[in-house]
């Protein structure tokens, strides 16, 4: 089954999120082929990478504008070649332990340690939660 717009959003979220987590405060290279398909620009044509759909390239670039445009991301260049660090905004969301997530551990290091398992489906399930946690966090320091 292919997956909707909004859980490639989420799946494409958490591996930006995740790298951009690890490696604060340096900037990142983010291009799709490396986070996504786990292509090594230093060694070419080494493994077969899965076939890739327009949409879910699209939809890869699209996230990275919103996480951009959304205050998450502080982007230079774009999507294809572009370099990024996590915002004050971003490293206090991921840093954030909310209550509605088990344990006292951050949302960063959850979605870290699910992108490192393999677990897709709940980074991407972190990352629906994180986002919402900082909508309410900002929400709150603006008067809302």
């Amino acid at each position: 089954m292919t997956d909707t717009n909004i859980e490639l959003f989420n799946q494409h979220a958490a591996l930006i999120l995740s790298e951009l987590y690890r490696a604060f405060p340096l900037r990142q290279h983010i291009e799709y082929r490396i986070l996504v398909l786990g292509e090594n620009p230093s060694e070419p044509n080494v493994t077969e990478t899965p076939e890739v759909t327009p949409i879910e390239e699209h939809v890869y670039d699209a996230t990275v504008d919103w996480l951009s445009d959304a205050g998450y991301i502080n982007l230079v260049g774009n999507a294809r070649r572009g370099n990024a660090t996590l915002t004050s905004k971003g490293l206090e969301t991921l840093k954030a332990v909310p209550a509605t997530l088990q344990g006292n551990v951050s949302i960063g290091d959850q979605l870290v340690d699910a992108t490192k398992s393999g677990t897709s489906a709940a980074a991407a399930d972190i990352v629906a939660k994180g986002l919402t946690h900082g909508f309410w966090f900002l929400m709150r320091s603006q008067g809302g």
